[in-house]
């Protein structure tokens, strides 16, 4: 009988404890006087960047992720005698993932086509050298590659001085 009892007193207790605490907060008066309060003008949204700044962030990142593109286009390091050349591997469908995830508000829709286009190029290059295509499917990949990265080239040629 001991236990019970002690058990009926702690659960009584809790009780009690929580019904005082869960009683309504009363308001509380203010702190500061309201002569003191300064309501100042809302922070504006960021407005938009001039037209052609975002085309001209967007050409700095077309940049270089074909400067990493054709770094895959370098010619074979000589090895010792008796050993084949090697080339370092370019991870193309990567740093094609990069270019893609790129996204600069503002981008105009022709620049952001020829992007799109050349990132599928690269990606679909990195594909065929993944899936070891023969050799004339893996040129043609890098003339497209090629062609496409041209057209952002002339695009963004405006934006060089």
């Amino acid at each position: 009988m001991r236990g019970k009892q002690k058990l009926t007193v702690l659960l009584i207790a809790s009780t009690a404890i929580a019904a005082g605490c869960g009683r309504e907060p009363e308001p509380m008066t203010a702190q500061v006087p309201p002569d003191h309060v300064v309501d100042g003008p809302r922070k504006a949204p960021r407005p938009p960047l001039p037209a052609p700044i975002p085309d001209a962030m967007m050409c700095g990142s077309f940049a270089t992720i074909d400067q990493l593109v054709y770094g895959g286009h370098a010619p074979d390091i000589p090895a010792p005698s008796g050993l084949a050349p090697t080339r370092p591997p370019t991870d193309y469908i990567g740093v094609a993932d990069a270019l893609n995830n790129t996204e600069i508000k503002g981008t105009s829709p022709v620049l952001n086509a020829a992007i799109n286009a050349y990132v599928y190029a690269v990606t679909n290059l990195g594909a065929a050298i993944n899936h070891n295509e023969p050799k004339d499917r893996i040129q043609d990949m890098r003339d497209l590659v090629g062609r496409t990265g041209n057209t952002v080239t002339v695009f963004c040629s405006q934006y060089q001085k």
